[in-house]
């Protein structure tokens, strides 16, 4: 009933009945002029909401009842495969630097654990797989995040991104090498190439050609912007740092926190001196990194002009949340769960094509999957697959990759 009429449940407390009316009188101005066979129903949809809720004695009721159900509803539950021997392997024989903490890797996850840590952690929660010596196996439970379980309930967005309810017993949550000792022989990971850059050059007109010169010269792009700022490193690593780069600016970040955080000087290595060469460039078309950073919050901006209620049902849940950091920039929230819906159509695409073809899911990350494929299934041809299903079920072009694990 909340959703209904774009109001966010509130944990604590109760909305004004003139509030309720508020919204009510909204809701129901935004269906005047609309011509669909359901105009009558929706009308008297918001009619029931507004006048139980306009009850603040009943509003608290269905208030207590929704968060004694649960705000964040178990979305799906993935039995995980876990490569036991060499996870305990891990634990008894690697050298120092299992014992160092990661840095900049989920450290929210990970409470300052060293990678032994994390290891035997995981262990932990891991069954024995009487089926298959050495390995086990662990129990996934995902659900959404506060704000996105609301917006999903109150049908701003169909999906969001699914967490692990228990980041101790998920693989995703470890620092990449040792995820990949985790899911050693469980399967492939498929993942989705710039997930967000694409969505965005589908929705946001005013960034999509500054987007598609980017996606249509990445590599290009990331291996030069990669070898500028971080000349000393491996060529693997500069790459990995640049997307970094690319993805914070995807969410609003800047250069300049890009440079703070890894204690770069812009005076000595300023990306203004970098020219890029090699790029396929439309007529009078050129790329810059600070052209595409200004151009992803202008664009943000555009999008929450043109989705009004999802803006305000945003507003009202960080306002009740006391997030004054995110209501700064809420277009960076409501963009990012846009987003986020793009990628879970394409998930849902990759778990509904599996069933389909035989193949096991064992792990969700984000845009991505663990995949253990049927005898005989090539991991190139599956891909292309699963890009034709996430395409179709997008309706824009969205690649599929095969990553290493580590």
């Amino acid at each position: 009933m909340f959703g209904v009429l774009n109001l966010p449940v509130r944990e604590r407390g109760v909305y004004p009945t003139a509030i309720v009316e508020q919204h009510f009188r909204h809701a129901s101005g935004r269906l005047r002029g609309v011509q669909h066979g359901r105009r009558r129903e929706a009308y008297l949809r918001l009619q029931a909401a507004c006048r139980l809720l306009g009850d603040v004695t009943r509003q608290r009721d269905v208030r207590d009842r929704l968060v004694r159900e649960g705000l964040q509803p178990i979305t799906r539950r993935v039995r995980c495969a876990i490569n036991k021997s060499a996870l305990q392997d891990y634990v008894d024989n690697a050298g120092p630097e299992a014992d160092e903490v990661p840095r900049r890797s989920r450290s929210w996850l990970q409470h300052g654990l060293t990678r032994r840590q994390l290891a035997r952690r995981l262990l932990g929660c891991t069954r024995a797989d009487a089926a298959t010596p050495g390995m086990g196996w662990v129990m996934v439970a995902y659900r959404h995040s506060k704000l996105g379980a609301q917006l999903v309930m109150a049908g701003h967005v169909a999906y969001s991104r699914e967490y692990a309810t228990n980041a101790a017993a998920d693989p995703f949550s470890l620092p990449r090498a040792l995820r990949a000792v985790a899911l050693h022989g469980v399967g492939h990971d498929f993942d989705d190439s710039a997930a967000f850059p694409r969505a965005k050059q589908a929705v946001v007109r005013p960034a999509a050609r500054s987007i598609a010169c980017f996606l249509r010269n990445r590599e290009a792009i990331l291996q030069q912007v990669g070898r500028h700022l971080f000349p000393a490193a491996v060529a693997a690593e500069r790459r990995a740092r640049a997307k970094l780069l690319f993805n914070s600016l995807d969410m609003h970040g800047t250069v300049a926190g890009f440079y703070g955080r890894w204690g770069l000087d812009e005076a000595t290595r300023p990306l203004g001196a970098l020219r890029l060469q090699g790029l396929q460039l439309d007529a009078g078309e050129r790329f810059s990194v600070r052209q595409y950073q200004n151009l992803q919050r202008e664009g943000s901006v555009w999008l929450m002009r043109r989705m009004g209620a999802m803006e305000r049902f945003v507003r009202a849940w960080l306002t009740h949340a006391g997030d004054r950091w995110r209501l700064r920039q809420p277009e960076r929230t409501l963009c990012s769960y846009v987003w986020q819906e793009a990628e879970g159509v394409s998930r849902v695409a990759k778990l509904e094509w599996c069933v389909r073809a035989g193949h096991v899911v064992h792990n969700l990350q984000h845009d991505g999957c663990i995949i253990a494929l049927r005898a005989g299934a090539r991991a190139d041809a599956v891909a292309e697959q699963l890009r034709r299903a996430c395409s179709h079920a997008l309706g824009y072009d969205q690649p599929v990759e095969v990553k290493a694990m580590a």
